[in-house]
Formats: C-alpha cells, sequence, structure tokens
C-alpha cells in the first residue's frame, strides 16, 4: 500500500523547493539572529532537513514587515542600537580619527594606552564633533587609575566644567576612599553621581555604554545602568559640587580621553549618532 501521506509530504517539499529556486531573494529571520540577507534557512516541517527552529521567511518586497524586524533585530543591551551603524573610532591599528595628546596616548598591541610621562600634554579628543550619541568602549585600570571620558567637549578649556567629564576612575583605591560621591566612576563629575559596586576588579577589562540625549545621559557599566539622568535638572538648584559648569548647556562637542597622570588601556572604542531619532 502507498503511503499517501509520505508522499503528499514529498510533493510538497519539492514543490517548495522549486518555488524557492524561482523566486526573488528572500530574506530569513531567526529569533536567535539578527537580520540576515542572503542567508536561506530551510525549517524542517518544510524540507525534513537543515533544521532551523522558529525561522520565517520575508519576501523582499516587504518592506513594513522588513522595518518591523529591523527595529526587533537592533541590539538587545541596556542601550540598543544597530550595529551596523556604529562608527568605528579607534580599531586597534592607528588614531587618525583623534586629536589632541598623541604623544601619551599611544597604540599598544591593538589597545590606546596613556603613559603620562612621555611628555605629552592635554587630553584625546576625537576629530569630529558629536551632540546625540551612543558610545561604547572597554577600558582596564590600573591601581589607582583615574582618568576621564568628555563629552560635548571643547578642544580648549576644561572639559570637566567647559564640556561634560564622566569619570573614569578607580574607586577601590585607599587614596579615593574619601572622594565625594560625584567623583565616582561613571558619575557626572560634579553633578550627578553614579551607582558604585559595578566595576571588575582592577586589571580586569570593563565595558561600558553611554548615551546622550538632549540633556538626559544614561550609563551602563559592565550591563548594570549606574546613572541615569538629566544633568541640566539636576543643576536646578545648583551643582553638587557649587561650581559653575557652563558646558552643560553644550549642544555638541567633541567626546576624549582626559588624563590624569595614570596609565589606562582603552579598546573597542566606537560610536553611534542619535541625531534625528526620537
Amino acid at each position: 500500500m502507498i503511503n499517501m501521506n509520505f508522499f503528499s509530504k514529498t510533493t510538497i517539499s519539492l514543490l517548495n523547493l522549486l518555488l524557492w529556486i524561482m523566486l526573488p531573494p528572500i530574506i530569513s529571520y531567526a529569533k536567535e539572529d539578527r537580520l540576515v540577507f542572503g542567508t536561506l534557512r530551510m525549517d524542517s516541517s518544510e524540507f525534513g532537513f537543515l533544521a532551523v527552529p522558529d525561522t520565517t521567511f520575508i519576501h523582499e518586497n516587504d518592506q513594513p514587515l522588513l522595518q518591523e524586524l529591523e527595529a526587533s533585530g537592533r541590539d538587545t543591551s541596556q542601550t540598543g542600537g544597530p550595529h551596523n551603524e556604529f562608527e568605528i573610532l579607534f580599531d586597534g591599528t592607528n588614531l587618525n580619527k583623534w586629536t589632541g595628546n598623541t604623544t601619551d596616548y599611544v597604540v599598544e598591541d591593538g589597545v590606546l594606552v596613556i603613559y603620562p610621562d612621555r611628555g605629552g600634554k592635554g587630553d584625546l579628543f576625537t576629530k569630529e564633533e558629536f551632540g546625540d550619541f551612543l558610545f561604547e568602549f572597554e577600558f582596564q585600570l590600573t591601581p589607582g587609575a583615574n582618568n576621564g571620558l568628555g563629552i560635548r567637549a571643547p578642544l580648549e578649556g576644561s572639559a570637566a566644567f567647559d564640556g561634560i567629564e564622566l569619570q573614569i576612575i578607580d574607586n577601590t583605591a585607599e587614596k579615593y576612599k574619601n572622594i565625594e560621591d560625584y567623583q565616582r566612576h561613571g558619575s557626572v563629575y560634579g553633578v550627578i553621581p553614579a551607582k558604585t559596586g559595578f566595576l571588575k576588579p582592577v586589571g580586569e577589562w570593563n565595558y561600558q555604554e553611554v548615551v546622550v540625549k538632549g540633556s538626559r545621559i544614561k550609563v551602563v557599566l559592565n550591563g548594570t545602568v549606574i546613572l541615569d539622568g538629566d544633568f541640566e535638572a539636576a543643576c536646578n538648584n545648583g551643582t553638587l559640587d557649587g561650581k559653575e559648569h557652563p558646558g552643560l548647556k553644550r549642544k555638541k562637542g567633541q567626546i576624549g580621553f582626559l588624563g590624569h597622570g595614570d596609565v589606562v588601556r582603552f579598546k573597542n572604542i566606537k560610536v553611534r549618532d542619535l541625531g534625528g531619532e526620537n
């Protein structure tokens, strides 16, 4: 007796295979993956081989669905953002996108390192200005190290006051045990303190994301939000350090690393412009 069920499934599979060969390019979307263009992923229920669970095939002309999937396929970290829209600011080979103190800040074994004893002066800044952005980087502290991340900063003046400085510092160092909360790692210096306890042990690599939109700022350290605030609202009644911070009103400026006399290493530095996004 002929197994009609097997015959029907085989016929359907062959028809589907024929349609796949004849149709224009398609896009496959798997729940585990981002959008994969030009890649065929078969479901076992259709063809009986090369199984990929929960896979949907979408025709390239189905723009509304594609847009929805593109949005859902964005980075699932705390801050989000499609990876293919990032600009690589440091690729481990050169400082072509940076200006300023390229004497103390050097490339070594694929890493950006500051050696403060090489006779350089000042800080290292991006050549390009940024207003609203997502900035990602990794850093490695040495014992007692102190550095800073300047944002919306001018090339001249003090980034901590004429721009905005986020602390990069070894909170565990004995010499810093009595510093103010707004001087701890990740804090908007003098303005908004960050939560502590999320730095990795000194010598290990930390991963940090910084999102700036208007006057809103979020800092994510090793997967934990350590600061989420509004730096203009935070100083309505004066700043925590009691000093003037005119840089808080700047709408754009350079991103930079602000050396304070210690060896610190950086890598995987990239930025995504958020200008024009809601």
